[in-house]
């Protein structure tokens, strides 16, 4: 049986914590530009050009990640359809998660050492994916 802060079978894997999301770095596909800033007060806003481009997010180390918690805008009906993928290399990916979600708050479960999450979407309002705060768990 493990502790919460060791991942189980492997007491030497790096385990992701709060500090660390301080440094991640924040991109998107190669001719966008990942928009960072304040909206409704919230300064912590990251959003897609349109449904075709990503979210890429680099922990710039390799990590075991128990997940990854969303929090979408979600101030009027619209909802999220959305992809998200993990990978170790930024070259092969896989996929974790495809599907929506109504209620703008989501908790992707990972389970694994990663060093990049993938995310791509849209909202059914228009072709963005808006995402407020995410949090690696």
């Amino acid at each position: 049986m493990s502790d919460f802060n060791t991942p189980e079978g492997d007491k030497n894997k790096k385990l992701f914590t709060p500090l660390i999301q301080n440094n991640m770095i924040i991109t998107g596909a190669s001719n966008i530009e990942i928009l960072k800033g304040i909206k409704n007060g919230n300064n912590n806003y990251y959003t897609n050009t349109n449904c075709n481009d990503f979210i890429n997010i680099d922990l710039q180390d390799e990590y075991f990640i128990r997940g990854i918690k969303l929090c979408f805008w979600h101030f009027d009906d619209r909802y999220y359809t959305y992809d998200c993928w993990t990978s170790i290399d930024n070259k092969n990916w896989k996929e974790i998660f495809s599907g929506f979600d109504a209620q703008c708050n989501d908790t992707i479960i990972i389970m694994d050492t990663i060093r990049y999450i993938r995310l791509k979407g849209k909202n059914t309002k228009n072709d963005f994916l808006h995402i407020i705060n995410f949090k690696i768990i």
